[in-house]
């Protein structure tokens, strides 16, 4: 392969601090790319997929579908999905570093179930019947969703959530408040009509989380953060309320469910979100309800400004899930959509908040709560700058992530039968790790100690065996882990799954050490100064891990609980 123009390596050199990403139909046509307009890239889409199509097709190659390939300074690797293509192109860094493909692969698998999330698995018939299809009007807006996971899983993100599978919380929050809160919002889902999921978010961390007692219902971190990428990334999330429709793939790829978001303190970033399986007037109604309630329990003033509501249907979500290929979106007055809703089960609903004396009535409410002021303390940056120094002098650390996987009881007697919630700590990367060249650095010897962990070797070798042994699985079971879009996401299932044995990994690189280390419902990866000797360095690190396992009820939601539990 000749080396790429000057154009495209400028799009994905390293100052990037990431990889490019573009998606393409079969048909060679560009759907997305995260550098540049995908438009400038349609001749060498259209060159990907002949050659692709030669190796697959050709039986003398006897090689199947392409993996990856390496020229140069670049990494290029591939992820195919029925019709889709999705290519991740990353570059040598200055210090010849460069992620890892089981990295770039689950970058790549994140944003097939963004595409999943959005449209359901149905687009893969779009493409059946319209090989030539622009996916692209179906996206909509969720390009920014798609480059706010990419941005989040790279150097200058934070991708320690995405290599340990966790979801990032509140912390330090004390046991007792988050226990608390917990109840509140089991209570007001129980008193809620069809309330799948009810997930407390604090901007993109979690507080608290509410789901079904049985295992194959219970969500998977991989769905956990793309509802909150998505949530996030939503504008004038903080002033309406919306109601729209969402895709889970790891729980249900092929059918929609509808989820509802309310701020219920604007000061902190406090969402509520409640998932249902029904779609009608009626259930937003019933959400809507349940936030006002859950804004009594917390002791801040409910919404009674029931003017100011503005309703839209939104054609392009309801028409795909009736599998057609265009959608439009409507705007319509009070009246109409009033009168329209009547018969309409799929509305999209945009509530403004109240104005005025109300606001301030809430405002002086909001400061009495003793909920909001234990979560303004735990988000305090002072409060978590001398947290994270705190165990980081522990153990010496010049940085560090945790995983914690806490079991979720009530799905069964068995710990077969047991749910796991994986949460993680992953601080941001400061001083000395302040440049590009070395936060990626720091990312991507993290990314070959969890591979070491769990395969013995962070060679591409050892992860495609790895990944093909997924597939294996998946063909003999078509439920628990590889159900839905498990299949097509073996690094997803891969770093979802904790390391089978215990086991120390470590590498002493210039100026650093690395170590990794697991056991029981924990997985710990930490830079050290490369004075300390490896022994040592190993020991400090379980000094940190018996500190942070003895803090877990106040750094993670250490007690999941279910709708059967009273």
């Amino acid at each position: 392969m000749s080396e790429p123009t000057s154009d495209v390596r400028n799009q994905i050199g390293p100052e990037k601090a990431g990889p490019d990403v573009v998606i393409l139909s079969e048909a060679g046509k560009p759907i997305f790319s995260r550098w540049g307009n995908e438009e400038d890239l349609s001749t060498v889409c259209g060159i990907v997929q002949a050659i692709r199509a030669t190796t697959v097709d050709d039986d003398s190659f006897g090689l199947g579908e392409i993996q990856s390939l390496r020229s140069g300074k670049l990494t290029i690797v591939f992820l195919t999905a029925g019709a889709l293509t999705f290519i991740a192109i990353a570059t040598l860094g200055p210090e010849s570093d460069c992620e890892t493909e089981a990295y770039l692969r689950l970058q790549l698998e994140y944003i097939y179930a963004q595409v999943i999330f959005t449209l359901t698995e149905q687009v893969h018939e779009v493409f059946k019947q319209s090989p030539g299809f622009d996916l692209r009007n179906m996206l909509g807006g969720t390009d920014s969703v798609m480059r706010g996971i990419l941005d989040k899983a790279g150097a200058l993100g934070n991708g320690g959530f995405f290599l340990t599978a966790g979801v990032e919380t509140v912390c330090p929050l004390s046991a007792d408040i988050r226990e608390d809160l917990s109840q509140i919002l089991q209570y007001v889902g129980e008193q809620t009509e069809h309330t799948l999921y009810a997930i407390l978010l604090l901007g993109n961390k979690l507080v608290t989380l509410i789901q079904p007692s049985y295992r194959p219902h219970q969500l998977r971190s991989s769905d956990l953060h793309l509802i909150t990428s998505f949530v996030v990334n939503q504008p004038g999330l903080l002033t309406t309320e919306l109601w729209f429709p969402i895709c889970l793939p790891r729980f249900n790829s092929s059918g929609f469910l509808h989820a509802y978001t309310s701020c219920l303190h604007r000061g902190t970033e406090l969402n509520l979100i409640l998932i249902s399986q029904h779609k009608t007037t009626e259930q937003f109604n019933s959400f809507r309800n349940a936030a006002q309630m859950m804004k009594v329990e917390l002791g801040l003033a409910p919404d009674t400004d029931e003017s100011s509501v503005i309703k839209a249907t939104d054609d392009e979500a309801q028409e795909h899930e009736d599998e057609t290929l265009d959608g439009e979106t409507k705007s319509e007055s009070d009246d109409e959509a009033q009168s329209k809703n009547e018969g309409d089960e799929n509305p999209n609903v945009n509530i403004s908040p109240p104005r005025g004396s109300l606001e301030s009535e809430q405002n002086k409410q909001e400061e009495e709560s003793d909920f909001i002021k234990a979560i303004q303390e735990a988000t305090n940056p002072n409060i978590q700058e001398a947290l994270i120094n705190d165990y980081c002098n522990l153990a010496s650390a010049l940085h560090f992530i945790f995983r914690c996987d806490v079991p979720v009881f009530g799905g069964g007697d068995s710990q077969q039968d047991r749910g796991m919630l994986t949460q993680s700590i992953s601080p941001p990367l400061g001083f000395p790790f302040v440049d590009v060249p070395s936060k990626r650095r720091i990312w991507n010897m993290y990314q070959r100690l969890s591979l070491r962990l769990r395969l013995g070797s962070a060679a591409d070798e050892a992860t495609n065996d790895a990944f093909d042994m997924i597939k294996e699985d998946n063909d003999e079971s078509a439920s628990g882990d590889f159900s839905h879009i498990g299949k097509d996401c073996p690094a997803m299932c891969l770093m979802e799954s904790p390391p089978n044995v215990h086991g120390v990994t470590y590498v002493l690189d210039g100026s650093e050490l690395f170590v990794g280390l697991n056991g029981r419902d924990f997985e710990l990866y930490a830079v050290l100064p490369g004075t300390i000797p490896p022994r040592n360095g190993t020991a400090l690190c379980a000094r940190l891990v018996r500190r942070l396992m003895q803090d877990e009820t106040e750094l993670f939601l250490d007690n999941p609980l279910t709708w059967d539990e009273h």
